[in-house]
């Protein structure tokens, strides 16, 4: 007997919000080795020409 669209729905979503959390994981790990790799821009910086700079700092 196949499953009911309650029951279809309710699986799809699970599926779905395991693969959030994954997505959300995997990016929490590219953060830190972002930060790991060295100096980051401060919050509210802007980007000039793929740089970015906040009070004549530029990373």
């Amino acid at each position: 007997m196949p499953p009911n669209n309650s029951q279809k729905t309710n699986q799809e979503a699970s599926l779905r919000a395991k693969q959030i959390k994954a997505y959300i994981r995997k990016l929490k790990r590219k953060i830190q080795k972002i930060y790991s790799e060295g100096e980051v821009a401060p919050p509210h910086c802007h980007v000039i020409r793929y740089q970015t700079k906040k009070n004549d700092k530029i990373y």
